[in-house]
């Protein structure tokens, strides 16, 4: 868990950047929620002690945090925080029993309810004030494009998160070399992230909603949301995701796809989280769907296999034969002459 709290701060730091000290407060509101929730439920379940490295009420607050907007109303992220770990998390059993991610959930909530407080977003460098929710609203790439218009951001502004999204999710470098870093300490594992992004690559090459070409169409959907955010920090969440690599594997390519179908056809910013929680509830069809589907494969290629065996024997056979015909006859030729 300490190199997911790290790897957060790092993005953090990105959002403080850009917005300034105004995303501190709202970090702050969320950790002083998540810890009075915390204390509480473990006490209603009677819990007296805290488990030792138990950090995952912080990473749901961070994570929220970052993902509302710079200049969100407080009570937003109690309220994201309180459904998270009441309703996503103690119900089920506390650390590792959940089985919905529940920051996605707390984000879910508030997203549903109060979608035109949620998604007002201002431009990077906007300076904000510290109490006050007036801002001079701009559209993200997710809305520009289910307007059918064309986002107008250039390929170093989408890589140092130069453009109107929540706090956290639009430093694309930095999430980059998160997700990286992760993995390289073994984290988080590359199968789901890998799949969600071949998924989600695959639907902005096949279905394009721009005329500037698949590059930029490529570029506008990977950047959009809350997908390289919610790839690398939500949808590793050890006790939401199959047991399995092929389970991990359909897992990841499932929420690709109901992530863009999303996209397509849902109303707001945060069609990654709903599906994340979608696919949460299928994480044990994952890994059963694995396992056939390695054991059909595993069938198929035994018999292809074969079926090339047998056919290049025989080919062998008949070239053998047709070559000993050929330097058969050019030897009594030869001798004739």
């Amino acid at each position: 868990m300490s190199d997911v709290v790290i790897t957060l701060l790092a993005v953090l730091a990105v959002a403080v950047f850009y917005y300034g000290p105004r995303v501190l407060i709202t970090l702050a509101v969320s950790l002083a929620t998540a810890f009075i929730t915390e204390f509480i439920c473990l006490r209603l379940i009677g819990q007296k002690k805290h488990e030792k490295y138990d950090f995952s009420h912080i990473i749901t607050a961070l994570i929220i945090t970052l993902l509302l907007p710079p200049a969100v109303e407080f009570w937003m992220p109690a309220v994201s925080v309180i459904v998270a770990l009441c309703v996503a998390k103690f119900p089920f059993g506390g650390l590792g029993n959940n089985i919905f991610n529940p920051a996605a959930a707390g984000l879910a909530f508030v997203g549903l309810c109060w979608p035109e407080l949620i998604f007002k977003y201002c431009a990077p460098g906007t300076t904000l004030s510290l109490f006050s929710t007036q801002i001079v609203e701009k559209a993200s790439p997710l809305d520009t494009l289910a307007k059918e218009g064309t986002p107008r951001i250039d390929y170093m502004d989408a890589l140092l998160g130069n453009f109107p999204g929540a706090a956290g999710a639009t430093a694309v470098m930095v999430l980059a070399a998160c997700g990286i870093y992760l993995i390289l300490r073994r984290t988080i594992s590359i199968e789901i992230p890998l799949t969600i992004f071949a998924a989600s690559s695959f639907f902005a090459v096949v279905h394009q909603r721009v005329n500037t070409g698949y590059a930029d169409s490529l570029m506008y959907e990977t950047i959009a949301g809350t997908l390289i955010f919610g790839a690398v920090f939500m949808a590793n969440d050890p006790s939401t995701i199959p047991h399995t690599s092929k389970g991990r594997l359909i897992f990841g390519a499932l929420l690709g796809v109901f992530a863009m179908l999303f996209r397509y056809f849902g109303v707001n910013d945060f069609g990654f989280l709903y599906a994340l929680l979608i696919v949460n509830a299928l994480s044990d069809f994952c890994d059963r769907a694995g396992e056939k589907l390695a054991k059909y494969i595993k069938r198929y290629a035994e018999r292809l296999w074969g079926f090339i065996r047998r056919n290049i024997k025989t080919l062998l056979l008949k070239l053998k034969k047709v070559v000993g015909s050929y330097i058969a006859n050019i030897v009594r030729k030869g001798g004739e002459r």
